[in-house]
């Protein structure tokens, strides 16, 4: 989850769709790699009209799934440094390789 600058907001749209396509083409479907849920989401700031919060999940079915996807994103995704630049522009709070405690359906 991160907040993004209203300003930024096409560019982070940019950057997820070709974040999306990237995934649908590489990740893995089924074992112990098998990318099981991905979603991204946007709703307006409560606070603040110039930021646009973005929320990502990606759930996979063991840390090897998450590891994959690293390794993958640093070997094979162009869109790479223009996403660090974005969040680097951006504020967090980030969080990665979280736990999930409940989980329905």
């Amino acid at each position: 989850m991160f907040v993004c600058p209203a300003d930024l907001q096409a560019e982070a749209e940019r950057l997820f769709a070709s974040h999306a396509a990237w995934m649908q083409r590489t990740h893995h479907r089924d074992g112990e790699k098998a990318l099981l849920q991905y979603t991204v989401t946007k709703g307006p700031h409560p606070e603040r009209d110039d930021a646009v919060i973005y929320a990502m999940t990606e759930i996979y079915q063991s840390p090897a799934g998450q590891e994959d996807h690293s390794k993958q994103a640093h070997e094979t995704w162009e869109d790479l440094p223009a996403f660090h630049a974005l969040l680097g522009q951006s504020e967090g709070p980030w969080g990665v390789n979280g736990t999930i405690l409940h989980s329905l359906w």
